[in-house]
């Protein structure tokens, strides 16, 4: 298969009216931290509110697709608890994705992207490409510190103990992956509301134990205000470290 490139990805967020309004810098990071997103194949934004209010003149943005709840989705989720809706957010932005993307980055509306974020993160999907790994689940943001020996598996990419997956920031599918996070949060989480997305999301790594993590995390958490779905002040211990170059060896 071929190596990465930046027009094999698209890019979902997910946002909703909330104080402060986080979005805008989260946005402009994403943009300002690496020219590539010009030739990522779609940006699309899931905003959990019936009209467009609460992103303001960024939905001026042409470059974005901004998709509000139809009146059906605010029918469903009329009295939904803050989980459940939250499933429900999560559930849409994976039904968002394009079918025909190689891959899939969701990302929340709190976040600050690393300067160069896109072509680290196309390093590392190389560099799990040439090692063989066709199913995975990678997170490029995480509150754990994945550069310790025993969990390093590349210069760029290590393993995430399943069992202790948290933190939904930012996280990268491939396709089989979005289609079967589809399934698995639709019946167990908005039909049926078993258990937060993020829980449901660790089930199935824990299962198939295919959950990796970028070396150091490629965005960081700004979020002081929980949405109800974790603490909102977790941070990673990562972010500030540097990329790890290509003449860096490992073994």
């Amino acid at each position: 298969m071929k190596g990465w490139e930046p027009s094999d990805l698209a890019l979902v967020f997910v946002t909703c009216p909330r104080d402060p309004p986080y979005f805008a810098a989260t946005l402009a990071s994403a943009f300002l931290g690496d020219e590539r997103i010009a030739k990522v194949a779609s940006i699309t934004v899931a905003v959990d509110a019936d009209d467009l209010a609460c992103v303001g003149a960024l939905r001026g943005h042409g470059r974005v697709r901004w998709v509000p709840r139809t009146a059906e989705e605010s029918a469903r989720v009329a009295g939904f608890h803050v989980h459940h809706r939250g499933c429900h957010n999560y559930w849409r932005a994976l039904t968002l994705a394009p079918e025909d993307a190689r891959g899939v980055l969701i990302c929340e509306d709190d976040l600050v992207f690393r300067d160069g974020w896109l072509r680290m993160l196309l390093e590392c999907l190389d560099e799990m490409r040439a090692a063989g790994l066709e199913r995975f689940i990678l997170a490029p943001y995480s509150s754990y510190d994945h550069e310790q020996p025993p969990l390093r598996r590349g210069r760029y990419y290590s393993s995430y103990v399943a069992s202790g997956f948290y933190g939904t920031q930012a996280m990268f599918y491939p396709p089989e992956e979005v289609s079967a996070l589809r399934k698995l949060l639709w019946t167990h989480g908005v039909e049926t509301p078993e258990a937060p997305y993020d829980l449901l999301i660790q089930r199935r790594t824990v299962e198939f134990q295919h959950l990796y993590g970028t070396r150091v995390s490629l965005v960081q958490h700004t979020g002081e205000r929980s949405t109800g779905l974790g603490d909102g002040r977790h941070r990673s211990p990562s972010f500030h470290r540097a990329w790890p170059g290509r003449e860096e060896g490992f073994r």
